[in-house]
C-alpha cells in the first residue's frame, strides 16, 4: 500500500506528461517490513524519474512474489529502454544515458543492498522499455 501511495504522489508531479501508472498485486500479497519511508521514496522517485527521461507514457509496478524473506517487484515502463552496451554499467555511480546525473540507479542499488535486498536489470518486459526486478527483504 505504501509503495502505491508513493508512486501515485511522484506520478502526480509528472501529471502534465500524461503518464499512466498501473499497479498489479496478484493475490493481494501482504508484506510487512520495517523500513525508512524516505529510502523507499528515493528508490521509487529514481525509477520513475528515469522512466520520464526515457519518454515513458506508462509505468507498471507488478508485485510478483513474496516468500519468507523477500518481496519481489517488477518495475517496468514503455520508454526507450536501455541499450545492451550499457547493461554492465547501469548501476555505476556517474554513468548516465540521459540528461540525468547518473546517481539514481547507483543510489537505488545501494539503498536496497543496505536493506538486504537487491535490484536487477531485466532484459525483456511486456511494455518493451526498461525493467528492473527489485527484492525487498523483511
Amino acid at each position: 500500500e505504501y509503495i502505491v501511495n508513493i508512486c501515485s504522489g511522484v506520478i502526480k508531479n509528472f501529471q502534465d506528461e500524461n503518464m499512466i501508472f498501473e499497479f498489479r498485486n496478484n493475490g493481494s500479497i501482504v508484506f510487512e517490513s520495517k523500513f525508512r519511508p524516505l529510502e523507499i521514496s528515493i528508490i521509487l522517485d529514481n525509477l520513475i524519474s528515469n522512466s520520464k527521461r526515457a519518454n515513458a507514457k506508462k509505468i507498471l509496478v507488478d508485485v510478483l512474489q513474496k516468500d519468507e524473506k523477500y518481496l519481489t517487484i517488477l518495475f517496468s515502463d514503455d520508454g526507450k529502454g536501455i541499450a545492451k552496451k550499457s547493461f554492465d554499467r547501469i548501476f555505476e555511480v556517474g554513468f548516465t544515458t540521459t540528461s540525468g546525473s547518473g546517481l539514481g540507479l547507483g543510489q537505488t542499488e545501494k539503498l536496497l543492498r543496505k536493506r538486504r535486498g537487491d535490484i536487477q536489470l531485466e532484459e525483456q518486459n511486456e511494455l518493451q522499455g526498461a525493467a528492473f526486478k527489485l527484492r525487498f527483504s523483511k
